[in-house]
């Protein structure tokens, strides 16, 4: 008859096992002499598996922790490379239009400097007609 020893294990004690059981029989006192044997070994392959499950648990922490360093800080970079590209084409951008802006205020002023000569040239020219036409009508001054 073969036995499963976990299922004893996860629901009784050895000494629980051994005050419900009579221990009159040989062989039952023989099945408790070997679950006791199996119950040991297993509790200590347990201990030593709770060890290297917490190594290795804590090294796989350990590696995913440096791994999120090391994406964080990668993020980190490449937020401030995006935030020096957007500053230097805001820059250009206010340059740019800074330029802009001076060359219509420079055409602007030429365009008026240039009306203003044509008008005062105008003017000019309106001023000497009036002059020759009314000194050819008026009668010469005697001195």
């Amino acid at each position: 008859m073969k036995i499963n020893y976990e299922l004893f294990l996860n629901f009784l004690d050895v000494n629980c096992l051994r005050k419900i059981l009579s221990l009159h029989s040989k062989k039952i006192n023989i099945w408790c002499c070997e679950w006791s044997l199996f119950h040991d070994q297993y509790e200590y392959k347990q201990r030593v598996m709770k060890k290297k499950t917490i190594w290795t648990i804590a090294i796989i922490m350990g590696l995913s922790f440096l791994g999120l360093l090391l994406l964080q800080l990668n993020y980190i970079e490449e937020m401030a490379e995006m935030k020096k590209e957007q500053f230097d084409e805001s820059v250009n951008r206010a340059l740019y239009q800074a330029s802009r802006n001076m060359e219509l205020n420079e055409t602007l002023r030429y365009l008026e400097d240039d009306v203003n000569k044509k008008e005062r040239s105008q003017d000019d020219e309106q001023n000497t007609d009036k002059d020759t036409s009314t000194a050819a009508h008026q009668a010469p001054v005697d001195r």
